[in-house]
Order: structure tokens, then sequence, then C-alpha cells
């Protein structure tokens, strides 16, 4: 499954952990996604693989953003 999603200014998570891959591609702004206390800036064209059983967090930058995932 998947969707396209437009972003709000309050769009974040700590601490997620899920039994599946989760594909982010960022279509517009930015997301920043933190994994193992490094963050990623991740803007349009960026597209992003995390694992099953990968600890991470995510939020909005200071730009809006649309993104698919998946």
């Amino acid at each position: 499954y998947g969707n396209f999603t437009n972003l709000l200014s309050f769009w974040h998570d700590e601490n997620v952990l899920i039994n599946e891959n989760k594909l982010f591609y960022v279509t517009e702004g930015e997301i920043v996604i933190r994994i193992d206390d490094k963050e990623y800036l991740c803007k349009a064209g960026d597209m992003v693989l995390i694992p099953a059983g990968v600890k991470h967090d995510y939020h909005l930058s200071q730009k809006k953003a649309r993104f698919y995932s998946r």
C-alpha cells in the first residue's frame, strides 16, 4: 500500500519502529529523518528507504513538504 501526503507543520513522529520497510519519495519541500542520532535532510527528488526494524524519527524542515510513502 502507499499514499501521497501533503504535510502540515506539526507533522512528526519519534521512536518509530515498524515491521515493514518504509519508503519516502519527497516531491516538494524538505523532511528530516534521524536514525542512530544522525540526521538526513531529504529534499524534493530524494527517495529514502528505511528498513524494517530500524528505529527512526522524522519531521518537516522549515519548508513544507509533499511526499509519496509506501
